[in-house]
């Protein structure tokens, strides 16, 4: 089981930014592949999976991205590839930006 401790903001390293960068790139990604699929009626994304990656994790990573861009997706997977097609638009809450979803730290 993992272990939890609470130690102070200031004791935490710093976040490295190279990282969120890169996935910032990802997200990017995943969202242009919905903008794609969505912008084309009667079209299905299909995604494999390169060396280290799993059909899940993309699956996931296609849900994610629909979710922050207002859109709903069917994924499924067939033979290790996944498969996805924009059906529509997602509700209001779902689509709120996540800021807007976020509760803020007491001070």
């Amino acid at each position: 089981m993992a272990i939890f401790t609470k130690i102070k903001e200031s004791e935490a390293p710093k976040r490295l930014s190279y990282a969120s960068a890169r996935l910032a790139g990802r997200m990017r990604e995943y969202e242009g592949y919905i903008a794609d699929v969505a912008a084309s009626n009667g079209t299905a994304g299909q995604i494999r999976p390169d060396a280290g990656e799993t059909a899940r994790g993309l699956a996931l990573r296609v849900n994610r991205a629909a979710k922050r861009t207002g859109k709903e997706v069917e994924t499924w997977v067939s033979n290790g590839t996944v498969y996805f097609r924009v059906s529509g638009t997602a509700s209001a809450t779902a689509a709120a930006p996540a800021a807007a979803r976020v509760t803020k730290r007491k001070a």
